[in-house]
This record gives C-alpha cells, sequence and structure tokens, in this order.
C-alpha cells in the first residue's frame, strides 16, 4: 500500500514518497508562504526537513519560518531541520558532480531513519545555477528520479523563472512530477501526467518482480531514455511560457 505524506500545500494535498517538485518563482516573496507550510507539515509530522538555499540568509530563513512555526530554534538544535548553503551541498569542492550529490541526499535519508524519522523533505534551491551546468544539472535532476522513487523522500526544486529560457522551462518541467506556478495572486500545481503514468508502471512492475534490485535495474533503464522517451504535456509547456511572458512584460514595464 503507498504511503501518502501531507505536502502541506494548497491544492495538492498529500503526496507519495519519491515525489519531485518545482516551482518557478520571480522573487523570495513569491515562494514564502508556500515553503512555510510545507516544512512545517514536514516537522509536524516527524520528518527530517533540509532547506539548501541560495541568494538568502539562514537568518531570514528562520525569521520567514517563524511566522508559522514558534519553536523554529528547537528543530534546529535537534537537527530536525537543516539550513544548509548551496554551496556546501551542491559544488562543495567548486565544482558539481551527480554522484556525489546524490549521494548526499541518500546520506540524509539514512541519517533520518537512524534518528527515528519518518523521512526527509527537501527543498532544494537552484537560483545559483548558470547556463555551463544547466545540462549537467537537468542529468542530475533525471538522474534523481531514477534513485528516489521508492524511497522515503520528496523535494521541491526551486527556479528563478526570469533566469530560465523556454527551453530550459521546458526541461524543468519534463523532469518533476508536479509543478508550482504563481499566475498574479494565485498559486497553479500542474501534474506531469506522463511521468506520473511511467511511475506507476514502474512500480507496477517492481511488485511483480518482487525484487527492489531488478526493480531499480528497469527504473535505471527507463530514465537513462527519459529525455528521449518522454515528451512534456503541450499543455504545461504553454502555460509556463505564457507566465513567462507576461512576467517579462510586467518586469519590463516596472523598469521603465
Amino acid at each position: 500500500m503507498e504511503i501518502l505524506r501531507e505536502s502541506g500545500i494548497k491544492g495538492l494535498g498529500k503526496i507519495s514518497w519519491g515525489t519531485h517538485m518545482c516551482m518557478f518563482y520571480l522573487s523570495r516573496d513569491d515562494f514564502s508562504d508556500i515553503l512555510i507550510n510545507y516544512i512545517k507539515a514536514g516537522l509536524e509530522n516527524n520528518e527530517l526537513c533540509i532547506w539548501v538555499y541560495s541568494g538568502i540568509d539562514k537568518n531570514v530563513i528562520i525569521k520567514i519560518l517563524k511566522k508559522s512555526i514558534n519553536d523554529i530554534e528547537q528543530y534546529i538544535m535537534k537537527r530536525q531541520l537543516l539550513l544548509i548553503p548551496y554551496i556546501d551541498w551542491y559544488i562543495k569542492d567548486g565544482n558539481f558532480h551527480r554522484e556525489k550529490v546524490t549521494n548526499r541526499w541518500l546520506k540524509y535519508i539514512e541519517f533520518a531513519k537512524t534518528k527515528g524519522f519518518a523521512g526527509v523533505k527537501a527543498i532544494g534551491d537552484i537560483g545559483w545555477i548558470d547556463k555551463n551546468l544547466w545540462f549537467s544539472f537537468s542529468d542530475y535532476e533525471t538522474h534523481l528520479n531514477n534513485i528516489i522513487g521508492n524511497l522515503p523522500f520528496t523535494i521541491i526544486c526551486l527556479y528563478n523563472l526570469l533566469k530560465c529560457t523556454s527551453f530550459q522551462i521546458a526541461d524543468v518541467i519534463r523532469n518533476h512530477k508536479y509543478t508550482l506556478i504563481k499566475n498574479e495572486a494565485e498559486w497553479s500545481v500542474l501534474k506531469n501526467s506522463e511521468l506520473e503514468l511511467k511511475e506507476i508502471k514502474l512500480k507496477e512492475s517492481n511488485k511483480m518482480l518482487g525484487e527492489a534490485l531488478e526493480y531499480n535495474k528497469l527504473r535505471t533503464e527507463f530514465f537513462s531514455n527519459i529525455s528521449h522517451e518522454l515528451k512534456t504535456p503541450l499543455t504545461i509547456i504553454l502555460s509556463a511560457l505564457q507566465l513567462l511572458n507576461e512576467k517579462n512584460s510586467t518586469h519590463l514595464n516596472e523598469k521603465n
């Protein structure tokens, strides 16, 4: 039976372990309420929460979380909430390495287990990335889908909409089960139905095979070719591109 976890995100509700989501934002103010509720739900449900941050001070994050979580320092002290700068997570040795970053997540999933937590609820802010690293990071995102499907782990990847090209937006959406985009004052949750269907089929295959090793092999074979076999739903791409055009126009008008 599939275990569902409370996401804390309005319009999304409960999600399964292994859920890989993304969020496009224009400013830090855009996502604060959603991430507060996301982290709060994790802490209240005995999950280890990790926020890998970029372009924002750790103390500012604590201040943001205090809006709804009064005893935030207590969670930090007992290491149920970890706030880690991106440079110590994604490019710790000065370079980005897919396997090293993936292994870091696996290490903390195991840490959560040993400390009696239900699993890991994570946020990864990708605001630091530049075009030279894009394809390497996209490959990592696809690779992460190989790994986390059967693990007690969920993650939201944060992308700055103004820094993304239309190709990059499509690439990000393809690699995530859910996409969160703000349209005026409302957040929309867009589902990648093709990826969800493939996940279901793979889990059914795992049940028939009965061996986790065989299942992981099947997932690896599938996701190694997913960029060629999986086409992102056109409606999702159009929604994202339309929003990008609208926001870019608004941004330019404000500057003028």
